[in-house]
């Protein structure tokens, strides 16, 4: 199964759980400042906030939708270039 994407959605049910991160920061860096895009996993996806505050600490801001207990949705919204620069946003409970 692959993911499915389109502007503003990545639907990653069935994927590796492995794989999910690197769906996700691929998609975000596409983005550009004030986008969002809404991510469609069918586990928790608090292990992908906490991926990509490594990757772009401060760089989102993370908006749960949906919290299980079969689908969890998550709205990723992408700051402004210099906002939070090396500070997390803190909006994902990550940090």
């Amino acid at each position: 199964m692959t993911p499915t994407t389109d502007d503003t959605k990545l639907d990653l049910r069935g994927r590796d759980e492995r794989e999910q991160p690197h769906g996700v920061s691929s998609a975000f860096r596409r983005l550009v400042p004030y986008d969002s895009l809404e991510v469609i996993v069918d586990r928790n996806a608090q292990p992908l906030c906490e991926q990509l505050g490594l990757e772009q600490p401060g760089a989102f801001a993370w908006e749960v939708l949906e919290d299980g207990p079969h689908n969890w949705r998550v709205r990723i919204t992408k700051l402004a270039a210099d906002a939070g620069r090396g500070q997390c946003c803190g909006s994902c409970g990550c940090a």
